[in-house]
């Protein structure tokens, strides 16, 4: 095990320093992250993510034999073993990412730090297994509609990164988990742009000449493989271009993107066969439902609901993603999602009902043979609550997310429980005794171990970087493991205010300076590829 070590710059720069006290104030699991593991190595701290399994109030056994089944039509039957024996072992999975198309720099590390964790079994990982949420519009922060790549040069350095769309415009705010597949003509017509100025020459050299080789080979390959959709071309192509982060591919992990939502609706259409799973006890039976909607109101990844004497008085429910959905998203012809807030008959039947953005309306009775119709016809998809409930807390698998996962997750669970305690049979009590002892605070994001220079500047390392350099050699891996928690939020700092941003009004005018000085500031054991020929 490596040793921890103290941060090497006792002095912190102001930008630095101002940019660590925003996020902290941000995002209260990253200040108890820092505080508690900030001189720890990123490869003990990581090894603290794989506690002995909790208690399961259902079959782990359901999840590995789906991700199985699913990781088999992609990638074939042998990965798809390795993943079910791993995944039985230890049922821990990553949950901070997003579906589609990954290259976001903070995702790419993610992953990579949740591979230096050695198997309780004395084995390295055979794969990294990445539970993705696939209800994400093409167009947000991670960009799975293209491509974000770091390696710039000249003024266009100043940003910080830069997009390049695969999709077309029209698709941006399609989910991912509704968009066709990409094809051989949106790959050329990228290839093209990258052969003109002026994006030919804001991107570093040996970057443009890696994604023209990963276009022509890796993509078209994907292309033409005949996937029926976005969802599982991402698995594919996600786990081709993280071999190409390695200097020796034969030893690593294989990584393993799987549209979260997708699992989920499959889990939840064996559970509403069962009067007694945990989500049919929380669909259900009337007085828990209760408890939990008001025990949930208004936390993140939930719903805001209003009561009928605040409706009677006037107050408006928020619209859209704003006020949050229950149990389900609607999904549009045009691939957007639509909120869903119950609606109940004068006899006392619940039926969830939302209106599309561009005009259409959902009704959908709260009942098992309701719900599996939906399901199955694509009209709904399971919202977050109802995904980590089937999988985090009615399963025990570990859902290792970001900083605003491992804040929302632990509230569900206290919700979960306060509401089977509230059950009067379905052994209300005992299941909330077992619920309650999942793991739901686990927290790896918002952490970077190497960078990439480009004459004299240093930038974050997404997947065309590292890959352009020429990989991670075994002694990148070994002092990658080294860096210091602390250290790993001061290089990734720049990403993690573009996320704080949008609540953050001093963010804004922060990023450049962070950038700026984070290039200045020497983190040790923090790996450096150079692009430079």
């Amino acid at each position: 095990m490596y040793q921890a070590i103290r941060h090497s710059t006792p002095v912190l720069p102001e930008a630095l320093e101002n940019g660590l006290r925003i996020v902290r104030e941000q995002f209260s699991v990253l200040d108890r992250v820092l505080g508690k593991y900030g001189a720890l190595s990123v490869a003990d701290y990581v090894a603290t993510l794989f506690e002995t399994p909790s208690a399961s109030l259902q079959k782990r056994s359901d999840f590995t034999v789906l991700v199985a089944d699913m990781v088999s039509k992609v990638l074939g039957p042998e990965i798809a073993a390795a993943a079910a024996e791993q995944l039985a072992t230890d049922p821990v999975v990553l949950t901070a990412n997003h579906h589609g198309l990954d290259t976001f720099a903070q995702s790419l590390q993610t992953n990579l730090l949740f591979s230096m964790c050695p198997h309780r079994a004395g084995k390295m990982l055979s794969v990294v297994p990445v539970l993705a949420c696939g209800n994400v519009p093409l167009n947000n922060l991670t960009y799975p509609r293209g491509l974000l790549v770091y390696g710039l040069t000249g003024d266009a350095a100043q940003s910080g990164m830069m997009r390049l769309p695969l999709f077309p415009d029209k698709y941006k705010r399609r989910m991912v988990s509704r968009v066709s597949p990409f094809d051989q003509s949106m790959v050329e017509r990228l290839q093209k742009r990258l052969e003109t100025p002026p994006l030919s020459h804001a991107i570093s050299p040996r970057v443009v000449g890696y994604l023209q080789q990963t276009l022509a080979t890796d993509f078209k390959l994907v292309a033409a493989s005949g996937h029926l959709s976005y969802s599982a071309q991402a698995t594919h192509i996600n786990a081709l271009l993280w071999r190409n982060l390695f200097s020796v591919r034969e030893e690593a992990p294989v990584l393993l993107y799987i549209e979260l939502e997708q699992i989920a609706a499959h889990l939840l259409l064996q559970d509403l066969l069962d009067q007694d799973s945990l989500a049919s006890t929380l669909l259900f039976d009337g007085d828990v439902r209760s408890v939990l909607l008001e025990q949930l109101n208004g936390v993140q990844g939930c719903w805001t609901l209003i009561s009928r004497s605040a409706a009677m008085a006037g107050v408006e429910l928020p619209s859209g993603d704003n006020g949050g959905t229950l149990f389900f998203w609607g999904v549009d012809e045009s691939g957007l999602r639509v909120a869903l807030a119950p609606d109940i008959s004068e006899t006392g039947e619940w039926t969830l009902r939302g209106t599309g953005q561009k005009g259409g309306s959902w009704s959908v009775p709260l009942t098992a043979a309701a719900i599996s119709d939906e399901l199955k016809a694509g009209r709904i998809i399971p919202s977050l609550f109802t995904s980590y409930m089937l999988l985090a807390l009615a399963r025990g698998i570990t859902c290792i997310g970001g900083y605003y996962q491992a804040a929302y997750l632990p509230e569900m669970q206290r919700g979960v429980v306060e509401a089977l305690c509230a059950s009067t049979h379905h052994n209300g009590v005992e299941k909330a005794k077992i619920v309650s002892r999942a793991n739901t605070d686990k927290y790896l994001s918002g952490m970077q171990t190497v960078t990439v220079r480009a004459g004299d500047r240093r930038t974050p390392a997404g997947f065309a970087e590292i890959a352009a350099a020429g990989g991670l050699a075994r002694q990148h891996l070994r002092s990658m493991a080294g860096v210091t928690v602390l250290d790993a939020h001061i290089a990734s700092l720049a990403d993690t205010l573009i996320d704080a941003k949008s609540s953050c009004a001093a963010c804004e005018a922060l990023i450049a300076d962070v950038i700026n000085t984070t290039e200045r500031v020497e983190l040790a054991n923090t790996v450096t590829l150079a692009l430079d020929d």
